[in-house]
Formats: structure tokens, sequence, C-alpha cells
């Protein structure tokens, strides 16, 4: 599943099956499918958080910043859930995010399965490590 990207496809399959009066199936192979509709936004993160020395985070603030590709496209609805998402099941009082859509000389990227949800709790978590590395706890803890 991509968003918006399967129209120039879908498109074609529907004037195909429009001139030959029957049902019409394409598939494209992966690499094909890549190179035409982009993948999951690239994304940056910079973080500070603020924690006890049993492990517990106090305060945070991220800003993060995504790879839109040439077209800005719906790269906000990936932000918007990527903030939404981020903290997952931590609860942490004092929260703050940002996020920025980058236009970049690359193809564009689209939304993907849980569009956001991934880049952000992949975020989440690598902070909730560089705590524990830095508290000498184990990261479950």
């Amino acid at each position: 599943g991509k968003i918006s990207r399967n129209v120039p496809l879908a498109t074609a399959v529907a004037v195909a099956a429009e001139n030959i009066g029957l049902p019409v199936r394409s598939q494209l192979m992966r690499r094909q499918d890549m190179a035409t509709t982009g993948g999951r936004h690239p994304t940056l993160a910079r973080y500070k958080v603020g924690f006890s020395s049993k492990g517990m985070i106090d305060a945070i603030s991220i800003d993060s910043f995504s790879d839109a590709g040439y077209t800005i496209d719906d790269t906000f609805g990936l932000l918007d859930m990527m903030q939404t998402m981020m903290d997952n099941a931590y609860f942490i009082p004092n929260y703050r995010t940002t996020a920025a859509a980058l236009k970049t000389n690359t193809i564009t990227n689209t939304d993907m399965r849980s569009p956001g949800v991934c880049s952000g709790v992949f975020m989440m978590e690598n902070v909730i490590d560089r705590v524990a590395y830095e508290t000498k706890l184990p990261p479950n803890k």
C-alpha cells in the first residue's frame, strides 16, 4: 500500500479494461514499484532529553526533518501521524515535538502502511536506548 502513487498505473489499467471490455490486472516488479512510487520518507531527528538517574524521562524535545522529495505531496499527513504517535506507550510529562518537510531534488516519497508511525516510534525507541545506556540500566526497565 502506497497512498497516492498508484494513480498512473491504475489509470492505464482502467483505460485498457475499457478498451477491451474485460478486467485487466497489472503488477509491477518491486524494483519498478520503488522507482516510480518512492518509499518511506528518510527522516532526521535531533532531540534533547531530561531524565533521572533511575532512567525516568521527565522532558523531551524532538525536532524532526523529513525528506519529501521534489514535491511536498502527502508529507504533512505523515508528519502529523509521526508527531502524534511518537511518544508511543510512554508517558513523558514535558513533551515537545516539531516536524518539517524538506523539499529536495530526489524522487517524491510517499506514505506506506502506518505513515509516520514507524519513523516516530523508532525515534522514541532510540531515545529510550540512549537513556538506558547513559544510566547503565537495561532498556526494558
